[in-house]
């Protein structure tokens, strides 16, 4: 009887809440059936418009890699290369000058010479090299002469203990290439700049590689390849937006 008797309580209760459910279905209908034609309008001249331009294309997104971490790094290592014989932009090493610039500051380098020093060694670029510990996304290196190691991250965070063991690695491949500690970087490569459990990592956002990319494509001089190097910049916007300051993830010295 005590559990029929709440529930006649509830009851008034429970239509009550239906009747204002009701009404305000009723209510968001009539603004729908407001707004809606506007809304048809609007969308017919931006479709229209889209004819001509088709700004919004990109061919990442019609693949549907646009977020794939491992097709991204290696867009970024096909950005980087300078070697002809892999198919490659045939720009030489302007991506990787263009990338050097972008990561001048966090280098502590201060003139273009700098940058040069390291454009112009015979360098090559690999994608998911194996230490002893772990798998690095990318490496770029010339023996003797500079070592860097990227670690790409897009929709996952880092893994335990993740840099810990990609910076041990980083270290012993230095060492077996002859390259000193003041020559060798590691980048941890994240949307947000995220900092890497290890400071021997320093936080980069993709959108400065979005920015990178752009800046190849106007430098470039082959249309396709020109043309390329937009859409990888647009597919890293698209999950990627420019962020407002990037001061917060530039502390943490290569």
């Amino acid at each position: 009887m005590g559990a029929l008797a709440d529930m006649q309580w509830f009851e008034p209760l429970i239509q009550g809440y239906l009747v204002l459910q009701k009404k305000g279905s009723e209510e968001l209908g009539e603004i729908l059936h407001t707004l809606l034609p506007g809304f048809l309008a609007e969308r017919k001249k931006w479709a229209e418009r889209q004819r001509g331009s088709a700004e919004d294309f990109n061919l990442f997104e019609v693949l549907g890699v646009a977020t794939d971490e491992v097709r991204h790094s290696r867009l970024l290592a096909w950005l980087l290369d300078h070697r002809i014989e892999r198919g490659t932009h045939a720009q030489g090493s302007l991506g990787f000058r263009l990338f050097l610039e972008e990561l001048c500051d966090e280098l502590h380098w201060q003139s273009s010479d700098d940058v040069l020093g390291y454009a112009l060694e015979n360098y090559w670029v690999r994608c998911e090299v194996t230490g002893d510990q772990s798998r690095v996304d990318i490496e770029i290196a010339s023996p003797a002469k500079f070592l860097i190691h990227i670690e790409n991250k897009i929709m996952a965070g880092e893994g335990e203990d993740q840099t810990k063991r990609e910076y041990e690695d980083l270290r012993r491949r230095a060492s077996a290439l002859g390259i000193a500690e003041s020559k060798t970087h590691g980048i941890f490569l994240s949307p947000a700049g995220t900092r890497p459990s290890n400071v021997g990592f320093h936080a980069v956002r993709w959108s400065r590689i979005g920015d990178v990319f752009a800046r190849f494509s106007e430098s470039a001089q082959a249309p396709e390849v020109k043309l390329f190097a937009l859409h990888c910049e647009k597919a890293i916007r698209i999950w990627n937006p420019a962020a407002t300051s990037d001061a917060e993830s530039n502390d943490v010295d290569l």
